[in-house]
């Protein structure tokens, strides 16, 4: 009878067994499906979203090393015999991507192209500058480069997929969908909303693992997903669509990032619409300690205008202009020893060093605590800047980092008025380093700061520099042609601090609304026509915005030990003109602000073969920093590889920094999971029991039951919820061990040691899962549990 029984019962128990493995299998099927799929697609989303900095076919390698890569280490990872092996096979196929990215030409040349497009694009985001790499473009135009950057993003996005956590993944899809879409550097819709999906898919993956939930069940999931990832798509569409309420909305976030930064905008920043506001308030803004001596008054450099825009707006140089023949001048320059923003304190010290007195040195300390900070204010007679992080490698604005500096402190020669056209004559003949070195910076100047809008050019000439009343020969005389600008301005328009503002439809130009219809305008207005007037008569000339402090208030401050507080009645805006051996000069040019007499006899004339740039210590046409071309395919190849080494440099040791922290992370909870162990395995009570207890108070704490450790038993509901597998007399029996030992002196018998140590340690394996990812690192690293 038993045996019929028993056979009866063996198809069921086959069945199901049968049923158990095809459950079994088709759970495995439906882990490897997801976890490929996250793979894939979070490897797909990157190279989508910067799809503007390469070639189609480039692209189109990308993403099929991207999904072939990713399908096989997300799949094999989770099925198969050699899944233990799968992170080898990763890592291998990462080494050999960086080996061919840095060994073979192709791939390598596509690296540089690809790191230029995103240099230019982010220079031009962001107003910074990054040495482009020379003799490549700006689109990366090689398959096989494409083949390597799809298999590092695959490797990457599968060591994503491997955290028991989203939260990373999510952090990181934010910051590089935000950069790209910050760039406009590719498919921005299409590559955020695949980069979701493979974040959604990842999410289901980590709940699938040591599920049995079916493939079936599977597929309805990815079927939601790709619902909410076309709803994601056309969100974002919809925000990039252009519209003024986008517009609006997305300046409004730029504006408030930058505030946060720099502080409130202090200035017009050069847009004419705005110019007229310059020095409408009265808060303040900077505050100044002068210690020295001050012959004339002090210009504190702000805002610097390269380009007049048809908008009627000035803008800084871009990142173009330090690209081709002028790819790493501003390195050069300073490796040379001029500094732009220093320029004058180099020429002075050149002089000095023909056996011409030294110029006295001030000192001025700046708060800039209510002012904009988005760029350091300083004097165009700078020697040295401190407490400052601006940008020394841009030409003119002296640009903030990431935050701007509250205070800094400058030194600066107090050079004289009747010595601000100095006689430089000398540096045509002279044997100095500062001579050939200033007369590349010239030729730099003299190719980026001429350009006038054909409108404001034609309007400038017939308003002020007239055939009937000027005589184009005395152009050559930088003199003639101020005393010529001043004098205009003055005839054609008078100043106010309360301008007319330009009407966007005026319909003209800048030049003619300013001199024929508003007839007046402040120093804005003034500094602008007269920077195009200065261009137009072939001297480099630029507009610039910043603080105007009067040589007696300096004195007075240094000698009594005070702080001057400046505002906006303090704002001005002046010209700068670009004068061969001297450099930048200020100019002034509002009615009733210059003092300067310049003399004829100070006219600055070295001579035709200077100025013309035909000499041989002038910058050769098509050279790069003073390089001629013989060198400059030699010179591309070596600083390709300079660039390549630098990049690589702060890669690696970013990547050994985060290396370095997390290490220390696992170190430390390793070491203290080890001493917990000691403790409690240790022979003496008076060490193993305390450690018991203080593990035990530990787990229960992380469980999050409300356990009080000076009262135990207090909270049994919550140890109940938290452990329903846990007897609540068990955990009351090793309670009383533990108060037994600490309040009656009792020593622990063999049998009451392994109550306690085995009630604790399943406790810690019946933990209930953390709600979110700071719990789980909580969890992790601090209680080390």
């Amino acid at each position: 009878m038993a045996a019929s029984e028993n056979i009866r019962i063996m198809p069921r128990v086959i069945l199901s067994a049968c049923n158990a493995r095809n459950q079994k299998q088709s759970a495995d099927r439906a882990q490897a499906i997801a976890s490929a799929l996250a793979a894939v697609l979070l490897a797909c989303g990157g190279p989508i979203l910067f799809a503007g900095c390469m070639t189609l076919p480039t692209l189109v390698a990308t993403l099929i090393a991207a999904t072939v890569v990713g399908a096989l280490a997300g799949a094999l990872s989770v099925i198969g015999p050699i899944k233990r092996i799968v992170p080898l096979g990763v890592v291998a196929a990462s080494a050999l991507a960086l080996i061919l990215l840095l060994a073979v030409p192709d791939a390598r040349g596509g690296m540089f192209s690809m790191y230029n497009a995103l240099a230019s694009r982010f220079d031009d985001a962001f107003y910074s500058y990054a040495d482009l790499v020379q003799g490549y473009g700006t689109v990366a135009a090689s398959p096989l480069f494409g083949a390597c950057l799809g298999t590092l993003t695959a490797t990457a996005a599968w060591g994503f997929t491997r955290l028991r956590t989203t939260g990373v993944t999510l952090l990181m899809l934010v910051t590089v969908c935000g950069f790209g879409l910050r760039l406009s550097s590719g498919i921005g819709t299409i590559g955020c909303a695949v980069g979701i999906a493979g974040w959604l898919t990842q999410c289901r993956y980590i709940q699938l693992r040591g599920s049995m939930r079916s493939t079936k069940s599977l597929l309805a999931d990815l079927g939601i997903n790709a619902v909410m990832c076309v709803g994601a798509f056309v969100i974002i569409g919809a925000i990039f669509v252009p519209s003024a309420a986008v517009d609006n909305a997305h300046n409004a976030m730029w504006n408030a990032i930058n505030h946060a930064r720099y502080g409130e905008e202090t200035l017009p920043e050069g847009d004419m619409g705005k110019a007229a506001r310059l020095n409408d308030q009265s808060d303040a803004t900077l505050r100044i300690t002068p210690e020295g001596t001050f012959s004339d008054d002090m210009l504190l450099r702000g805002f610097v205008g390269a380009n007049f825009s048809e908008s009627e707006r000035w803008s800084a140089l871009d990142h173009t202009a330090y690209e081709g023949n002028w790819s790493g001048i501003m390195s050069w320059l300073s490796a040379e020893g001029l500094t732009p923003a220093m320029q004058r304190a180099a020429y002075d010290d050149a002089n000095a060093n023909r056996g011409v007195e030294r110029t006295e040195v001030s000192t001025v300390s700046v708060d800039a605590g209510n002012a904009y900070r988005g760029y350091t204010f300083a004097p165009y007679t700078m020697r040295s800047l401190t407490g400052s992080n601006a940008n020394l490698n841009l030409d003119g604005t002296l640009q903030s980092g990431l935050v701007g500096s509250r205070s800094y402190r400058f030194e600066m020669d107090n050079v004289a008025t009747a010595n601000v056209l100095d006689d430089a004559s000398w540096l045509e003949s002279a044997d100095s380093p500062y001579a050939s070195t200033e007369s590349v910076y010239a030729a730099f100047a003299k190719e980026h700061y001429l350009d006038v809008p054909d409108d404001e050019a034609g309007d400038i000439k017939r308003l002020v520099f007239n055939d009937a009343t000027w005589d184009s020969a005395a152009a050559s005389s930088e003199f003639a042609v101020i005393s010529r600008v001043r004098t205009m301005m003055d005839t054609l328009a008078s100043y106010t601090e309360s301008p007319k503002t330009m009407p966007a439809e005026a319909g003209n130009s800048f030049a003619s609304w300013f001199f024929e219809q508003a007839r007046e305008g402040n120093s804005s207005y003034f500094a602008t026509a007269a920077t195009l007037a200065f261009r137009t008569q072939g001297i480099p000339a630029r507009y610039v915005e910043g603080y105007r402090v009067g040589a007696g208030d300096l004195t007075g401050a240094a000698l009594t030990n005070s702080t001057l507080t400046l505002d906006h009645s303090n704002a001005h805006a002046w010209c700068e003109i670009y004068l061969d051996g001297l450099g930048w000069t200020p100019v002034e040019v509002t009615p009733g602000f210059y003092t300067q007499a310049f003399e004829p006899d100070a006219v600055i004339d070295v001579g035709e073969t200077w100025s013309s740039g035909a000499s041989d210590q002038v910058l050769q046409t098509g050279s790069i920093a003073g390089q001629t071309n013989d060198n400059q395919d030699n010179g591309n190849e070596s600083d390709a590889a300079a660039s390549v080494l630098d990049v690589l440099r702060e890669v690696l040791v970013t990547l050994a920094i985060i290396a370095a922290l997390v290490a220390a992370a696992f170190i430390q909870r390793a070491v203290r999971i080890n001493k917990r162990k000691q403790r409690i395995a240790a022979d003496d009570q008076a060490i193993s029991v305390p450690a018991l207890y203080n593990y035990l108070a530990a787990v229960m704490t992380s469980a999050s039951v409300g356990f009080n450790a000076t009262k135990p038993l207090d909270n049994l509901d919550g140890l109940c919820r938290a452990f329903p597998g846990v007897d609540v007399m068990e955990f009351k029996r090793v309670i009383e061990i533990h108060q037994a030992y600490a309040f009656g002196g009792h020593v622990l018998k063999p049998n009451e040691m392994r109550t306690l140590r085995r009630l604790t340690e399943r406790l810690h394996e019946m933990l209930p899962a953390c709600a979110n990812a700071r719990e789980r690192l909580k969890r992790y690293f601090i209680e080390a549990l």
